[in-house]
């Protein structure tokens, strides 16, 4: 009969933790900064007092950023987008949709859409 002290770790459990460390180490998880593009939204101009942003590819799949409030710039991370085509989309309750014009996202980029003008601004990756 093998005994051992309760709360001592087995070299089994001791393993698997040095395994799933190193293999952190080299893949850092999802949202963590590295490789994502920010949206910039700035609804500090409009009477819009709520709006959902919504991330639209070139095949028309939805990704939903959040929400922007009467009064408010806000910024959104978007997780390692892939490259290509996107629109934004604010989903105003009871209006109809407000849609930017298209522009390319890559790794890196800042893009900012001023809902007052509608225009949409993007600061390249470097």
């Amino acid at each position: 009969m093998h005994t051992r002290a309760r709360g001592t770790p087995t070299a089994l459990t001791l393993g698997l933790a040095a395994l799933t460390a190193a293999a952190c180490a080299g893949n850092p998880p999802p949202g963590d900064g590295i490789g994502d593009a920010f949206v910039v939204v700035d609804n500090t101009a409009t009477t819009i007092s709520d709006a959902t942003i919504k991330l639209v590819d070139d095949l028309g799949v939805e990704r939903r950023l959040g929400s922007v409030a009467l009064n408010e710039r806000k910024e959104f991370r978007v997780d390692t987008p892939l490259a290509g085509q996107y629109r934004l989309v604010a989903d105003i309750l009871g209006e109809r949709d407000m849609v930017s014009t298209p522009f390319t996202l890559v790794e890196g980029d800042v893009v900012e859409w001023d809902l007052g003008s509608n225009v949409v601004g993007l600061e390249v990756a470097r």
